[in-house]
């Protein structure tokens, strides 16, 4: 068995915590990598290369390569990237110093562009460049910085597909390399390090468990991961109880359905025909259908409850519970496709921070405060866009509006000094770091920040504060530091100096999602209503708990009755030695009132079998219930005035049948009277 095949579970537990895959939204710099293979294939086109646009083994031939440097230098465009890449290309292997320079007029012209970078990297990685690449994604990693974005999306996927390419090829160190590239075009990386993980096992145990454990610190640090990964979990487990309670429900059907055919087949006249009976007993079935999983489920398990023993009542009990959970289950995945999308307030505040400015994000955003003017994440949102433009006066009024609204959150007050802090006002930027530290003393963002405000105010230092500082590095804070060091080295830009606020997932779960997915909203009204109904919730439990047990007390007096033959209307006795015919004249008259109001409920005093009866008012209630369900229906998805004559056919049919049966009823309580 090949080692792959030991991670197979492993792939299925980490895929829950791939960043938002259900979910699609626009690509970061994928205009500008369209923009970028057109140039290229135009000019390719232009020195004749589009008919093998892939492949550069015709290079070896000298003469083939003399020619393509012809083709490149007379079209003269000295001011295009791929015109000094193609003629480092022709250069031969063996003048490797010659080529460099047409390199590297080739990435300096490609320095505005993160297309062209991007490109420019992959036709290095055609020619077996591998330090040229290296420079590219250097290069493009530099330019994501400069425009505010910490990931994209794109590019880490495509690396992550090099990588993949280099692993097939036997070459683990190149595959590693780019795995970690990707890493850093990645919004979390743990895709990265679980595939590190596999590669390095069994080999290298000690690099295998050096990458567990960072899938471990990067899944325990982020409330995205653990978002996503809490939404597959939960759909995996929605989906398990849903096939446990198809296949029990199948099971006990499947064993229960005869004998409640059989049982159905005595409440009705002794001429209907099996086949008759079979079909009203489905139709019963398929009304209940009609109302929907948890009804059908409910009443068929009640149906089901006196043809079942011990371990199958059990089971009903299962699959009854397991039904009522639907209800909180669906609001709960509500909540989830709420959080998780692109277009809901954490989506759009994840792509702020991840991403550099784009107009079509910025209309979104603007369209959601638009729509809902006191959405906080929404407002830091779009105050973290228009920081990444220098746009400072509405991103001080939308920080200010933000804090309006949640005056007590760290990403909130973060953000506001960051606003404070690129606009070059870092008294007040460093006020509402203070005011984090204060309200959220771990919070490491807000240490991290006043430490450059301080820099620039050139003022007092607390020893406390210095000796905190490097306590609450956090990997991320760490993770930016080194990139800023590596590309930008003492010189960083405003931009980049500080770093943007982002929730731990502690404070995520306990205030953030119930906030954005509006279970919060849905639990305090719920705790409102019970405060305000609780005297008639009372009342109702008790009212309910009077009727069980007169219920109980009429089912069992009627049970004593149904043992001592008392249950005929006509009975013989004997008395003073002569047969006589008793009348219960209350056992005529109450059936034939019921029957009157509601056909068929007098046989709950007709019959001796009273499970029979209880069988017949859930099969009337279902079939009632189910009427209602289609005509509400319609009611809804149809002008009132096409179903206004349904309705009233339906009511003169009804009423036309109540008044038969109670003729017919009333008939036959003075036969039998008079005989």
């Amino acid at each position: 068995m090949k080692h792959g095949t030991a991670f197979v579970a492993l792939f299925f537990l980490f895929s829950a915590f791939v960043s938002y895959a259900d979910f699609s939204a626009p690509q970061f710099w994928e205009p500008s990598i369209e923009r970028a293979l057109i140039s290229r294939d135009d000019f390719y086109r232009d020195v004749d290369l589009e008919r093998r646009p892939l492949q550069f083994d015709f290079l070896w031939d000298r003469q083939s390569a003399r020619l393509l440097e012809e083709r490149v230098r007379r079209t003269a465009a000295a001011d295009n990237p791929w015109y000094h890449f193609l003629l480092g290309v022709t250069v031969p292997a063996s003048s490797s110093s010659e080529r460099t320079p047409y390199f590297t007029k080739a990435l300096e012209l490609t320095n505005e562009s993160p297309g062209m970078t991007w490109l420019l990297f992959m036709e290095c990685r055609r020619v077996d460049k591998y330090s040229w690449a290296q420079s590219c994604l250097r290069q493009l990693e530099r330019v994501l910085m400069l425009e505010g974005a910490e990931a994209s999306a794109m590019i880490s996927q495509q690396l992550l597909a090099v990588a993949r390419e280099e692993r097939r090829n036997k070459n683990l160190e190149r595959a590693v390399r780019y795995l970690e590239w990707s890493a850093r075009f990645d919004r979390t990386g743990l895709w990265q390090a679980f595939l590190r993980a596999r590669w390095y096992f069994p080999m290298r145990p000690r690099l295998f468990i050096r990458a567990a454990a960072d899938c471990a610190a990067i899944a325990g640090g982020s409330w995205r991961v653990q978002l996503s990964a809490a939404y597959h979990a939960y759909q995996w487990m929605r989906a398990a109880i849903v096939i446990l309670v198809v296949v029990l429900f199948t099971a006990i059907a499947a064993k229960t359905v005869p004998a409640l055919f059989v049982s159905f087949g005595a409440l009705f006249p002794r001429g209907v025909p099996r086949w008759l009976q079979f079909a009203l007993c489905g139709l019963v079935f398929a009304s209940l259908a009609l109302l929907g999983l948890v009804p059908f489920v409910i009443v068929s398990s009640i149906l089901f409850w006196r043809h079942t023993d011990g371990q199958d009542r059990a089971f009903l009990a299962v699959c009854i519970a397991a039904t009522l959970l639907v209800a909180p289950g669906t609001r709960l995945t509500a909540a989830f496709v709420d959080t998780l999308s692109p277009y809901g307030s954490l989506g759009m505040f994840d792509q702020a921070a991840g991403e550099g400015y784009t107009q079509e994000l910025e209309e979104r955003i603007r369209a959601r405060i638009a729509k809902q003017p006191d959405d906080y994440l929404a407002r830091v949102s779009l105050a973290g866009i228009l920081r990444k433009v220098s746009d400072y006066r509405p991103m001080k009024a939308h920080v200010l509006a933000a804090r309006r609204s949640r005056e007590d959150d760290p990403v909130v007050l973060v953000a506001s000094g960051n606003a404070y802090f690129s606009a070059g006002e870092y008294e007040r930027a460093a006020h509402f770091y203070r005011l984090c530290i204060n309200g959220f003393p771990s919070y490491g963002a807000a240490y991290y920040n006043l430490a450059r405000c301080i820099e620039h105010l050139d003022g007092p230092v607390d020893s406390a504060f210095l000796y905190k500082l490097p306590k609450l590095k956090t990997r991320r804070i760490r993770e930016f530091e080194d990139r800023n060091k590596a590309a930008f080295g003492a010189d960083v830009p405003a931009l980049r100096a500080v770093i943007q606020p982002d929730y731990r997932p502690a404070y995520f779960w306990l205030h953030v999602f119930p906030l954005a997915s509006g279970l919060g909203s849905d639990i305090k009204s719920i705790h409102r209503l019970l405060l305000r109904k609780l005297p008639s919730l009372l009342a109702t439990v008790a009212a309910v708990g009077i009727f069980a047990l007169a219920f109980a007390f009429a089912r069992r007096l009627l049970q004593k009755r149904q043992k001592r033959g008392d249950e005929a209307p006509m009975r013989i006795v004997m008395k003073d030695g002569q047969y006589l015919r008793r009348r219960n004249r209350h056992l005529i008259y109450i059936p034939g009132i019921m029957d009157a109001v509601f056909p068929g409920a007098g046989s709950l005093f007709r019959t001796s079998r009273d499970v029979r009866a209880a069988t017949l008012m859930l099969m009337l209630s279902s079939m009632v219930y189910a009427t209602y369900w289609v005509l509400f229906h319609f009611t809804f998805s149809c002008p009132f005035w096409v179903v206004r004559a349904g309705f009233i056919a339906i009511g003169c049919l009804c009423a036309a049948y109540s008044i038969a049966i109670a003729f017919v009823v009333l008939r036959k309580m003075l036969h039998d009277l008079n005989v």
